[in-house]
Protein backbone atom coordinates (compact mmCIF):
# COMPACT_ATOMS: atom_id res chain seq x y z
CA UNK A 1 0.00 0.00 0.00
CA UNK A 2 2.81 2.41 0.84
CA UNK A 3 4.51 1.88 -2.52
CA UNK A 4 1.27 2.52 -4.39
CA UNK A 5 0.70 5.78 -2.54
CA UNK A 6 4.30 6.77 -3.23
CA UNK A 7 3.80 6.26 -6.96
CA UNK A 8 0.53 8.22 -6.76
CA UNK A 9 2.45 11.02 -5.04
CA UNK A 10 5.01 11.09 -7.87
CA UNK A 11 2.19 11.37 -10.39
CA UNK A 12 0.56 14.14 -8.35
CA UNK A 13 3.89 16.00 -8.16
CA UNK A 14 4.31 15.79 -11.93
CA UNK A 15 0.74 16.95 -12.53
CA UNK A 16 1.03 19.82 -10.05
CA UNK A 17 4.40 20.90 -11.47
CA UNK A 18 3.04 20.83 -15.01
CA UNK A 19 -0.03 22.83 -14.00
CA UNK A 20 1.84 25.56 -12.13
CA UNK A 21 4.51 25.76 -14.82
CA UNK A 22 1.90 26.14 -17.52
CA UNK A 23 -0.44 28.53 -15.73
CA UNK A 24 1.56 30.67 -13.28
CA UNK A 25 5.19 30.83 -14.36
CA UNK A 26 6.32 34.08 -16.00
CA UNK A 27 9.73 32.62 -16.92
CA UNK A 28 11.44 29.23 -17.22
CA UNK A 29 13.36 29.57 -13.96
CA UNK A 30 10.16 30.39 -12.10
CA UNK A 31 8.51 27.36 -13.69
CA UNK A 32 11.27 25.20 -12.20
CA UNK A 33 10.98 26.89 -8.78
CA UNK A 34 7.19 26.52 -8.75
CA UNK A 35 7.59 22.88 -9.79
CA UNK A 36 9.98 22.23 -6.89
CA UNK A 37 7.54 23.82 -4.47
CA UNK A 38 4.66 21.77 -5.89
CA UNK A 39 6.71 18.58 -5.55
CA UNK A 40 7.61 19.31 -1.93
CA UNK A 41 3.98 20.11 -1.20
CA UNK A 42 2.96 16.70 -2.56
CA UNK A 43 5.60 15.00 -0.37
CA UNK A 44 4.30 16.88 2.68
CA UNK A 45 0.72 15.84 1.90
CA UNK A 46 1.88 12.20 1.63
CA UNK A 47 3.58 12.45 5.00
CA UNK A 48 0.53 14.09 6.59
CA UNK A 49 -1.89 11.50 5.23
CA UNK A 50 0.37 8.60 6.25
CA UNK A 51 0.81 10.04 9.75
CA UNK A 52 -2.91 10.66 10.15
CA UNK A 53 -3.77 7.18 8.91
CA UNK A 54 -1.23 5.54 11.23
CA UNK A 55 -2.49 7.57 14.20
CA UNK A 56 -6.22 7.18 13.66
CA UNK A 57 -6.13 3.55 12.52
CA UNK A 58 -3.37 1.79 14.47
CA UNK A 59 -4.47 -1.65 13.24
CA UNK A 60 -4.43 -0.65 9.56
CA UNK A 61 -1.09 -2.34 9.00
CA UNK A 62 0.86 0.78 8.04
CA UNK A 63 4.54 -0.09 8.23
CA UNK A 64 6.39 2.86 9.75
CA UNK A 65 9.74 1.85 8.27
CA UNK A 66 8.34 1.67 4.74
CA UNK A 67 6.55 5.00 5.13
CA UNK A 68 9.74 6.61 6.44
CA UNK A 69 11.84 5.22 3.61
CA UNK A 70 9.25 6.25 1.01
CA UNK A 71 9.06 9.73 2.52
CA UNK A 72 12.85 10.10 2.44
CA UNK A 73 12.85 9.16 -1.23
CA UNK A 74 9.90 11.48 -1.90
CA UNK A 75 11.64 14.45 -0.29
CA UNK A 76 14.48 14.03 -2.79
CA UNK A 77 12.61 12.87 -5.89
CA UNK A 78 9.35 14.84 -6.00
CA UNK A 79 11.06 18.24 -6.35
CA UNK A 80 12.99 16.88 -9.32
CA UNK A 81 9.80 15.48 -10.89
CA UNK A 82 7.94 18.71 -10.20
CA UNK A 83 10.76 20.85 -11.62
CA UNK A 84 10.96 18.86 -14.84
CA UNK A 85 7.19 18.88 -15.22
CA UNK A 86 7.08 22.62 -14.44
CA UNK A 87 9.62 23.35 -17.15
CA UNK A 88 7.74 21.18 -19.64
CA UNK A 89 4.49 22.91 -18.69
CA UNK A 90 6.12 26.28 -19.26
CA UNK A 91 7.41 25.17 -22.66
CA UNK A 92 3.93 23.93 -23.52
CA UNK A 93 2.44 27.34 -22.72
CA UNK A 94 4.79 29.18 -25.10
CA UNK A 95 3.32 30.28 -28.43
CA UNK A 96 4.52 28.40 -31.50
CA UNK A 97 7.46 29.87 -33.38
Amino acid sequence: METFTTIATYVAACAAGFAVGRLWAPDAIWAVVFGVIAGEFCAAVFWGVALTLATLLPNAGVNARTVGLDFAILVLATPVCGAIAGFLGYRRALPPR
